[in-house]
């Protein structure tokens, strides 16, 4: 498979889509109650909701990593991909690895930090919850270059096939794992093909939304009960791959309707799409921050005060954010992407 050799121009709704795939990833970690609540159940059925809804948001990510990748081939490079690799993701994981492990340990006491610490939160992502994704995509970036030597028909068919296999809901939580490439890099091979074929996605998109959405409801009402039944398979299908099914129909209905607002200049998905590797690295720590000056404040609040407040909280947890990520790369110029990626 050739890397494209003209340019190709800017898509808006595929820009578009990386914000909403960053606010869906922002969302799962962000709805969570604070450790402090205590919190055994969730009468409001926030956490449940929350779950359905924005569990498995990493498919949206690794999905236009993959779209993006073959997109911009038309300017490929071996050496300054992989540098740019260092510089934009590799380095500033490293940074805010230890800048957080350092904050958890010294200033709030959350463990001991010792060199195993360091080396196993760096290799194994284990610094936050999100920052598993990181070493886990290292791996995929580092083959992405050999993909585009596959030719195409070679490549789509391999990847139509590679489909079927999320579907064995081989996913091991934030844990890496071989079970973890079987079910996220198809989806990335997928995006690569997408961007390959763009008109035919658009066209396959706007003829089968109506089916797409049919599809994402009735996953969406099999995970709900699953959820509440506490029940673990349905049919030949355990819960991990009934969520595939739901966020690849979702998928297809965000890109048809991201289509019509692409003529649109909307400024909130424009910074949530520019600063989206940012918002990633900062969302859970600015949460924590904002969560814990909350307490300090009201230490008097209830897991029913959590249920009325998660929303709000949210909301002000990436406005923080990515007012932080704005005034860090104001801040550090040139050297923002080493810092945030941005």
């Amino acid at each position: 498979m050739s890397t494209e050799t003209k340019k190709r121009g800017f898509l808006v709704d595929m820009h578009y889509f990386r914000a909403f795939a960053i606010l869906n990833v922002m969302l799962v970690h962000i709805l969570q109650p604070p450790h402090a609540f205590h919190i055994q159940a969730d009468s409001s059925g926030l956490l449940t909701v929350k779950g359905i809804l924005f569990h498995n948001s990493t498919i949206y990510f690794i999905f236009i990593s993959g779209f993006l990748f073959q997109y911009l081939s038309y300017k490929f490079n071996i050496r300054n991909y992989y540098k740019a690799k260092v510089i934009n993701v590799i380095t500033p994981y490293v940074i805010n690895s230890l800048f957080i492990m350092c904050v958890m340990s010294y200033a709030w006491g959350y463990y001991q930090l010792n060199y195993y610490t360091v080396i196993r939160n760096l290799l194994l992502g284990e610094t936050q919850t999100q920052y598993w994704y990181i070493p886990f995509v290292s791996i995929i970036f580092l083959i992405s270059p050999f993909l585009l030597k596959i030719k195409i028909n070679t490549f789509t068919a391999s990847t139509l096939l590679l489909l079927l296999s999320p579907l064995l809901g081989t996913r091991t939580g934030v844990t890496i794992s071989p079970g973890m490439y079987i079910y996220f890099f198809p989806i990335y091979c997928f995006g690569m093909i997408c961007a390959i074929h763009y008109e035919k996605l658009l066209r396959f998109c706007k003829k089968y939304n109506k089916m797409m959405a049919l599809i994402a409801i009735l996953s969406t009402a099999i995970l709900y009960e699953m959820t509440c039944t506490h029940t673990e398979h349905f049919m030949l299908l355990n819960q991990e791959g009934i969520y595939y099914i739901q966020k690849m129909s979702i998928l297809f209905l965000a890109i048809h309707l991201l289509q019509a607002l692409k003529g649109r200049n909307i400024r909130v998905l424009h910074l949530l799409a520019n600063y989206s590797f940012s918002a990633y690295f900062l969302h859970i720590f600015v949460g924590k921050l904002f969560t814990k000056s909350l307490l300090a404040i009201y230490p008097g609040l209830t897991a029913l005060d959590w249920s009325l407040l998660a929303i709000p909280s949210a909301l002000v947890t990436i406005a923080l954010t990515l007012g932080l990520a704005v005034l860090i790369k104001k801040l550090a110029g040139p050297y923002s992407r080493m810092l945030i990626g941005a």
